[in-house]
Order: C-alpha cells, then structure tokens, then sequence
C-alpha cells in the first residue's frame, strides 16, 4: 500500500515538474523584454478577472518569469483564480496550505481547496485527499474514503505512465 502511494506522489511531482518545465521552456525562447510584454498584457487580462490569466500570472511570479520572483503576490494570484473557480489554482492554495508555505499552514483549509479542486476535474487533488483521510489531517481518519481517494488517484494519473510513453526502438 505504501508503495502506491509513495509511486502516485511520484507522479504528481513529476507533473507539477513538468508543468513548470514546459513553461520555462516556452519563456526561454523570449528576450527579456518579450517576457515583460507577455506578463503584462497577462496582467491585464488576470485584473479584468480572467481565472486562466490570474494562475498564469500567479505562476509568473512563483517562477519569476517577466517580472521579479515573489513569492507571496503568487500566492494572492493563485488565491484569486480559485475564488474565480479555477482547478489549478484550487489545487495551489490548497498545497500552499498544507504544507504552510505562501500561507498559514492549516489541514482544513487544505482538504477545503482540494475538495473544490478534483470537483473541478484537477486530479492531482486527490492524492491529498487520499493522504489526509488516512492520516487525520484537517478531517476525521477514515480508511475507507481514504482508500477511495487513492483509487482515484492511481485512475486518473495511470495514464500518464502509460498510454502517452510512446515505445521507442532501439538501433544497434
């Protein structure tokens, strides 16, 4: 049981790894004052209320992308892309508060956020949901839904471990 949970974390590290990979990767390409013009017509669009904008500008500021990194304004823009119903941003403020960093470390507020997030379709979410039935973080232990969140968990991220690994031949 250990072993699946400890592989499925795996896996959300690798995607969250990914995730900011692929972004730097896309900015990389960029001069210095292309990143400044991207990040601020994002700006624009995260203050005229766009959720998509508001995490993307949120990440900009984790990663220092375009503008200076800072720590806390990403998790302000994080925070208002959740309240604006986005999943991404759900699933951030929840981890921000479970592990206390960008924001009081709280379990309720935590499983709060990750609840919402895989409502909204953001899978990673449950992985701590699964973690926090079974160790009694923020909620009552209980096995039983703790276990189905693990199930969840392991479904819905068995494919990237599959079916997107292309087989790869091997010349000699």
């Amino acid at each position: 049981m250990r072993h699946k949970s400890s592989t499925t974390n795996k896996i959300l590290s690798l995607t969250r790894l990914t995730a900011i990979f692929l972004l730097l990767v896309a900015t990389l390409s960029a001069s210095a004052d292309e990143l400044g013009d991207q990040f601020s017509a994002t700006l624009k669009q995260a203050e005229a209320g766009s959720a998509s904008a508001q995490y993307k500008i949120g990440q900009y500021y984790e990663l220092g992308i375009g503008t200076k990194s800072d720590k806390a304004k990403a998790f302000e823009w994080y925070k208002k892309s959740a309240e604006n119903n986005s999943a991404e941003g759900q699933y951030q403020v929840g981890y921000a508060h479970y592990w206390g960093k960008q924001a009081e470390k709280d379990y309720e507020l935590a499983i709060e956020w990750f609840m919402k997030a895989a409502e909204n379709g953001y899978q990673p979410a449950a992985s701590y949901i699964a973690k926090m039935y079974k160790l009694g973080q923020g909620v009552d232990k209980d096995p039983a839904l703790a276990s189905e969140w693990e199930q969840k968990a392991r479904e819905d991220t068995a494919f990237t471990l599959s079916d997107d690994v292309p087989e790869v031949e091997i010349q000699e």
